[in-house]
């Protein structure tokens, strides 16, 4: 009975956290002038979150890599928005809160273009 409770439990986490995550990157497209509904798209919306962080795709299939990779990746996606440096180091202790902080603020990426890219 308890397992079965911790099971729901989890996935329904696993279901927020996904919607939670995909909405933030839904706003960091609309506000990078991109086609914002890439941000739904399984395993495409995981390589638009690798190119904001400069990081190469592949190293996410790479066993024990990839573990390191996902630590560090919210790092390198608030350095790239201009963050300052204790709010990087603290978007690596809690993922899950800084993207939508990115997503809803003001700030922009670096390599900002005005121009409207499609599948980029």
């Amino acid at each position: 009975m308890n397992g079965e409770i911790l099971l729901v439990f989890f996935i329904f986490y696993i279901i927020v956290m996904y919607i939670i995550l995909n909405i933030s990157l839904y706003k960091v497209l609309i506000k990078e002038n991109k086609d914002s509904f890439l941000a739904f798209i399984p395993f495409y919306n995981l390589y638009l979150y690798f190119n904001y962080c400069k990081l190469p795709f592949w190293t996410f299939f790479v066993p024990f890599l990839n573990l390191l990779v996902l630590f560090l990746s919210p790092y390198n996606f608030c350095k790239n928005f201009r963050c300052k440096n204790y709010l990087c180091v603290l978007a690596v202790v809690l993922p899950y809160l800084f993207l939508p902080y990115i997503g809803f603020s003001n700030l922009m990426h670096k390599d900002f273009s005005r121009k409207k890219k499609f599948l980029t």
